[in-house]
């Protein structure tokens, strides 16, 4: 078998700033409890790995510097990708890679090890959670069934919607409108392509302006989010 005939899902975490992103990684990392997950912090500020005070000793950025110095082949490189990742906090199976926007295109040496190590990574965990933006050229790296894009709106998001629809081309995507009230209704561009069978709606969350209510009330509208998603398993919990 090829290394992308077998590979673990990736459930990708897509939106603009500020739409809660970070909260419903957090909010999978519980839900994931279970299993072994591996969360791809790759937003700008790398907020979800500030937000359990993780700071990594070493970073992607570590390892692409190493294959320019020649320091890495694909015997080594297994090691040098196992040592990014940081255990979670409180969570047991749970770790976060931290993911930087390099500021150039990889190198073809770069893009040769990476394309072959960072699936065998990926195939040591249950679940990966990718919050932010996957590069093209990663996403090239896995079979495009295996990532399942989770688009986090909120109500005034057309803006978004349609950048993601005319840009990106997000097929088969799965929707949840956060930081929403009861009576809000989803942008335009998301309510056309749920219509057309592009997109699939799995329902709301609510505006929570306290932490503690964040972290009591948030869970229990997440459960049934969590239970519409398409994902193969087995890996879906009973309940939260």
């Amino acid at each position: 078998m090829s290394e992308r005939q077998k590979q673990t899902p990736i459930l990708q975490l897509m939106g603009p700033p500020g739409g809660g992103k970070t909260t419903l990684a957090r909010l999978f990392l519980d839900a994931f409890q279970e299993r072994s997950v591996l969360a791809v912090d790759a937003s700008e500020d790398s907020f979800l790995s500030l937000s359990y005070g993780v700071v990594p000793t070493a970073t992607m950025t570590t390892v692409l510097e190493q294959i320019d110095q020649g320091r890495l082949n694909r015997e080594t490189l297994d090691w040098a990708l196992q040592d990014l990742p940081v255990a979670v906090p409180s969570e047991s199976e749970s770790d976060i890679l931290v993911w930087p926007q390099p500021a150039n295109r990889l190198s073809t040496e770069q893009e040769a090890l990476l394309s072959y190590g960072l699936p065998r990574l990926f195939r040591t965990y249950d679940v990966i959670i990718w919050e932010g933006t996957m590069p093209s050229m990663v996403q090239s790296w896995f079979n495009s069934e295996d990532i399942r894009p989770l688009l986090v709106i909120t109500p005034q998001d057309e803006a978004f919607c349609q950048s993601i629809q005319v840009d990106h081309a997000v097929d088969h995507a799965m929707v949840l409108l956060s930081k929403a009230q009861a009576i809000d209704i989803l942008p335009a561009t998301a309510a056309f392509e749920i219509q057309r069978g592009n997109w699939r709606f799995l329902g709301k969350l609510p505006p929570l302006a306290s932490p503690e209510k964040r972290v009591r009330e948030l869970p229990q509208y997440f459960q049934e989010c969590f239970q519409k998603l398409d994902l193969p398993f087995g890996l879906r919990p009973p309940s939260i």
